[in-house]
């Protein structure tokens, strides 16, 4: 349709009157006639977009696509109607088909480099902003989203970089400096963390972001006061935020003001109707509600707060099946065959100490008890390991994780320790040469094979908890659902991880002759002093009396941000066997957890 006929203009005014019927009646003549154009498809889209009916609409944009090969225009449109229904997957292969019909244009590649973001492809996400500024060189936020997808690729120095370049591009902007304010956060800067957030501040005083940064940054260092005073701001300029309640409410039930905390998440809970926002609230008032000893109210929240933070569709539920399939991949592997092939070379005197364990199982309590110890440093878990398998699969692209460790060579192995050490130093800082390194990664469990191959002689540590109690302890977990981290928003998910990693851990723990020792948390609250000889025996350091006083040095250091609430503090009971106020409720759980809890010796 060259130019729009007189039929053609009268549907249009009919859809702008709001008069579907009759716009529908004509657009369909059309098409009928034999006009079957992008325009006419484009139209009826709109339409059945107007009346609400999304699959009538995909299909009319989808005639729309095919009949016309150049205009990116209604892929974009099924892209965030897809997006809009949960189906991230189509979504994500609707804005890589625009891209590809105009590879030039703007819009399409920044809404391509945002989802691919969201939904852990970063590498993804760094090609897209690098072509955005091949087309715009001067345009910033395609510098500051390449920073943040290296950033997520742990390239730390080259993501400062780009933040730079962003904010010299554009000096005034709040963003960049928020970013470096992140990136030396992650490095255990906190000073100059601050001093970003501070400088965002002044240059946007109503950022509410930068005010919440500064108020997390703040209570890292135990100025509570000015930390609450920051939330309380941030509270002011975004009433319908929901971090600045949370932490305001953190802040009250460390002092012991629970009836206070409560009431300030029930007020913000009162205030909005977003979903995520009230998932992340009702997981705090669950915490809070643990606190005080009432279980049936705190479970409630949990499961209501899971449910509104991971919709069935989502990218966190994306990312929860692709990490369950990568565990399956791993589960019964390797053989013993396989292993006995496997060259062991000399240990070396910088291999890692690898502490690892069924997330929520007590490695945090026990990294900073050996950081406490002027041999160790240590890594907050930062992903040098999964850096070092990414460095693996570039060597064999498209193989299994299996295959591609199977078909390594002796020089390969090489390369990929030395790019091991250099991820360290990347992540963790230049300070870690001349130091132990305790590599702290739950999610590492899974990949005791890969450190076999890579690390044969380095010494592993392998946390256990009462199976109950470290379940009940991940779904009790409030995290911002996200490609880059594990969320599990039903004890259905939380037990198909537990089952597929414990079984692999096990497993592995007998079959790879590896050099480790194994502690339960339980224990180590029971009994600190005794544990921590036993395991500074194992890894053949002397005894050093800071290590009791590690909460001391964890504040000090400022070295843990991950539950760093609890690693500032001498060691409390209150999580050993926290599962059984909750009993009622876990009953239906007990059958699948009972051979777990037999297996590492637990009462049942």
């Amino acid at each position: 349709m060259d130019q729009p006929s007189e039929a053609f203009v009268a549907a249009m005014v009919a859809l702008r009157e709001g008069r579907l019927d009759d716009a529908e009646s004509q657009l369909v003549a059309l098409r009928d006639a034999g006009d079957h154009g992008a325009t006419i498809h484009n139209a009826l889209a709109q339409v059945a977009q107007a009346r609400g009916d999304l699959p009538s609409t995909l299909d009319h944009l989808r005639h729309a696509a095919a009949a016309d090969a150049n205009d990116a225009r209604p892929l974009v449109q099924i892209a965030q109607i897809e997006r809009s229904r949960g189906d991230i997957a189509a979504a994500l292969d609707a804005f890589r088909q625009a891209v590809t019909r105009q590879p030039r244009q703007l819009p399409p590649l920044r809404m391509l480099a945002a989802l691919a973001y969201e939904t852990g492809h970063f590498a993804e996400a760094l090609s897209c902003s690098e072509r955005m500024i091949e087309l715009r060189p001067r345009g910033w936020e395609a510098h500051l989203r390449r920073g943040g997808a290296l950033q997520a690729l742990m390239r730390p120095a080259e993501a400062e970089q780009a933040y730079r370049d962003a904010m010299a591009l554009k000096p005034g902007a709040p963003e960049p400096m928020l970013n470096l304010g992140t990136l030396a956060q992650d490095r255990g800067d906190m000073q100059a963390a601050i001093d970003w957030y501070r400088k965002a501040i002044e240059a946007e005083p109503k950022s509410a972001a930068a005010r919440i940064n500064l108020a997390h940054a703040l209570e890292r260092l135990e100025q509570f006061e000015e930390a609450e005073r920051e939330a309380r701001i941030a509270a002011d300029l975004n009433p319908n935020h929901f971090l600045p309640p949370i932490l305001i409410a953190r802040l009250q039930a460390d002092r012991e003001g629970f009836d206070e905390a409560r009431g300030t998440i029930e007020g913000a809970l009162a205030r909005t109707s977003d979903d995520e926002a009230r998932g992340h609230l009702l997981m705090n008032l669950g915490l809070i509600l643990d606190r005080i000893d009432r279980p049936d109210e705190a479970i409630r929240c949990f499961a209501d707060g899971q449910r509104l933070l991971t919709p069935e569709g989502s990218p966190g539920h994306i990312a929860l099946r692709d990490y369950l399939s990568r565990l399956e991949e791993v589960r019964y592997w390797p053989t013993a065959e396989v292993v006995e092939a496997w060259a062991t070379p000399e240990a070396a005197p910088d291999d890692p100490v690898f502490l690892i364990g069924f997330p929520r199982s007590g490695t945090t309590l026990v990294e900073q008890i050996l950081a406490s110890h002027s041999a160790f440093e240590t890594s907050d878990e930062k992903q040098i390991l999964a850096a070092t398998i990414a460095n693996a699969r570039q060597m064999y692209p498209g193989m299994s994780l299996p295959d591609c460790i199977e078909h390594l060579n002796e020089e390969q192995v090489a390369r990929l320790r030395a790019a091991y050490h250099e991820h360290a130093r990347a992540l963790v800082g230049d300070h870690v040469v001349g130091q132990r390194l305790i590599d702290k990664q739950p999610f590492n469990s899974p990949w005791l094979a890969v450190i076999r191959r890579l690390f044969p002689h380095a010494p592993i540590i392998i946390a256990h908890r009462d199976p109950r109690d470290a379940c009940l302890s991940l779904f009790m977990q409030d995290i911002r659902p996200h490609a880059d981290s594990l969320h599990v928003p039903t004890m259905q998910d939380v037990l198909n991880v537990y089952e597929s990693m414990m079984d692999g851990l096990l497993r592995n723990q007998d079959l790879l002759g590896l050099n480790c020792i194994t502690y339960r948390y339980e224990e180590v609250v029971a009994d600190t002093a005794g544990e921590a000889r036993r395991l500074l025996e194992f890894l053949g350091e002397a005894w050093e009396d800071g290590v009791l006083h590690y909460h001391e040095h964890a504040r000090q250091a400022r070295r843990s941000s991950i539950n760093i609430h609890a690693v500032t503090r001498p060691i409390y009971k209150r999580a050993v066997r926290r599962w059984e106020r909750y009993r009622a409720w876990f009953e239906p759980w007990q059958t699948r957890l009972a051979p777990y809890v037999e297996a590492l010796g637990y009462t049942p």
